[in-house]
């Protein structure tokens, strides 16, 4: 992809890099969470905020973060805990986990979903007996190889991709996974888990503005992938929200000024009440979904959906497309089954 975001993202990235809330696929960050009781960090988590991630051995969430400096193209850190020696499947140098510049992207996803519960720091996250971890995809370009090798890492350990990245956000690009990734997406979901199938769970777009749809993003209307649109706190539908009948649910995030936007982790031992957008809605779901798994680890990735489909509520959601489909459910295409 050659178009560049015209809009400075939440994680403090310039315009060039990525749009508001999600990061367009160029600078990719997303999210994972298994069942391995070891935890991946990479330079997207601040080290001075591991101590507010989970510790437990139930699972774990993976953040694929953007970075700035050269990197190989896709690095790995698995450490046991926040003070052991980082282990490298790579030949990068640079042992440090901070985040370079200012990439707090997947520092606000991680704590949404694992901020551990009840030590006084920022918020409490969804799953906050989850454990974390990270892919960093490569500063530049993402290409399909780079793609497929972090959607299919550790497929048999981790249970839940969660991805608040995708194609640019502009109105004119028609974009998605290539044959490597789309292939990756179907070997998690037919060997994933032991056979249950790795549950996607991705954001639908921040393109509003520019009058994108979500249907032309291969990611988020993939069969494979759980697509998540966003609410304001009031339940109305948010200025860069993307329409299409992709999107099979809806969590709340930010909206219009004087709105409250996402609490969660942030850089530098800090805490935001202003994280933002679609980006902040896919990882509240996917801590939901971990709730799910951990109440059930016998779910297969088409019960999950199922699942969604079948607890989404709309009644508190306002907007004028509800409409009854053909198994009599309500749908929109700004909040899908609801919230």
């Amino acid at each position: 992809m050659t178009d560049t975001s015209r809009r400075a993202g939440d994680d403090g990235s310039t315009a060039e890099n990525v749009q508001f809330g999600r990061l367009s696929r160029r600078h990719a960050a997303g999210a994972v969470i298994g069942s391995h009781f070891l935890t991946f960090i990479t330079w997207c988590f601040d080290p001075d905020l591991l101590a507010t991630l989970v510790k437990s051995k139930k699972y774990i969430l993976n953040l694929s973060c953007p970075e700035m400096s050269t990197s190989p193209a896709v690095f790995k850190q698995v450490i046991k805990s926040p003070d052991t020696k980082p282990f490298f499947t790579d030949k990068h140098t640079n042992t440090s986990p901070a985040p370079q510049h200012e990439a707090r992207h997947g520092t606000r996803c991680a704590g949404e979903v694992a901020a551990v519960a009840n030590n006084g720091v920022c918020g409490v996250g969804v799953a906050y007996n989850a454990k974390i971890g990270g892919v960093r995809m490569l500063d530049g370009e993402v290409t399909d190889v780079v793609e497929a090798h972090s959607l299919s890492l550790n497929r048999q350990h981790i249970h839940i991709y969660s991805a608040s990245w995708g194609p640019e956000d502009d109105g004119k690009s028609l974009d998605g996974p290539a044959k490597l990734a789309k292939e990756a997406f179907l070997q998690g979901i037919t060997q994933g888990r032991s056979g249950l199938g790795s549950i996607f769970v991705w954001a639908s777009g921040n393109g509003g503005r520019e009058q994108d749809s979500c249907n032309c993003d291969g990611y988020t209307n993939s069969i494979y992938t759980l697509s998540i649109s966003s609410s304001t706190q009031s339940g109305n539908v948010p200025w860069y929200s993307e329409p299409c009948s992709s999107t099979l649910a809806t969590t709340f995030s930010s909206g219009n000024p004087g709105e409250k936007q996402i609490v969660t982790t942030d850089l530098r031992q800090k805490c935001t009440e202003s994280h933002t957008g679609t980006s902040a809605s896919a990882p509240l779901a996917a801590g939901i979904i971990a709730l799910t798994l951990e109440a059930n680890m016998n779910l297969t990735w088409r019960d999950m959906q199922h699942l969604v489909v079948r607890t989404s509520m709309p009644r508190h959601l306002s907007t004028g497309d509800w409409r009854t489909n053909g198994v009599g459910r309500r749908v929109s295409h700004s909040y899908g089954y609801g919230s």
